[in-house]
């Protein structure tokens, strides 16, 4: 803003300095003549010297009247307004921006981490449909050891079956130790209360001692893969009293 005053009353003055100009030169050879032909050459000096102080006088008025103008006509104040605005405009449009592409990350981050835990999980119950097919094997290893009688499987009397009551407990051990390994666990629900969510009531029953919805019978044991169950026991349950 000072360069523009600056030029403006730069310019003034040169103006200024251009009008006086022939007005010095006129009273130069106006003084001649008359130093020549004999007239009143320090009359005409009084009154150039006169105008040319007026014209002073007035010089500081008229240069900040033209310096005003200069600032006032000038488009550099309303350019940097707009200038002004137009940045404040494109900050908030940048800040809607920047919060719009958190959002965005953050889903995004969430959605990752969603599928992440489903593909875990997919691999966890992976071998879900492989171990229901196992636990009929399981069903049959514990009905053929308990077929064997207590008294023929450490007696010597008959060694062969002695031996393999023997090899078919090491086998049954062995496939627990391979499904506790995978989260497969056998579930043996008797004397517990009955839960719906577990077990799968074939009948009802008396009992003399225990109270009713308690689990008196168990025809099939149940299973769990990572607690999550796959297979129900089949079991008897405690009736009520009749009231």
């Amino acid at each position: 803003m000072l360069a523009i005053v600056s030029r403006a009353t730069a310019g003034h003055a040169a103006r200024r300095a251009a009008a006086i100009a022939p007005a010095a030169r006129r009273t130069f050879f106006s003084t001649s003549s008359a130093n020549t032909s004999g007239e009143k050459p320090a009359d005409e000096a009084a009154a150039a010297g006169g105008a040319a102080a007026a014209a002073a006088a007035a010089e500081p008025g008229a240069e900040g009247a033209a310096a005003e103008g200069a600032v006032a006509d000038h488009p550099s104040v309303a350019v940097i307004s707009g200038l002004e605005t137009r940045v404040n405009e494109l900050q908030t449009q940048n800040k809607e921006l920047e919060d719009k592409f958190l959002r965005a990350l953050a889903e995004t981050e969430h959605v990752r981490q969603l599928g992440r835990r489903e593909v875990d999980k997919q691999k966890l119950f992976a071998i879900q449909g492989f171990s229901k097919d196992l636990l009929e094997t399981v069903d049959v290893l514990e009905l053929a050891l308990a077929s064997v009688p207590e008294a023929e499987r450490t007696s010597d009397d008959n060694p062969h079956l002695k031996n393999l009551y023997e090899g078919l407990s090491m086998a049954d051990k062995e496939l627990r130790k391979v499904f506790a390994k995978y989260g497969l666990v056998q579930h043996d629900p008797m004397g517990q209360p009955f839960d719906a969510n577990i077990h799968d009531a074939l009948f009802e029953m008396d009992h003399p001692e225990w109270a009713p919805g308690t689990v008196a019978y168990v025809q099939r044991k149940g299973f769990t893969l990572h607690d999550r169950p796959i297979r129900p026991a089949q079991v008897g349950v405690v009736r009520r009293a009749p009231e």
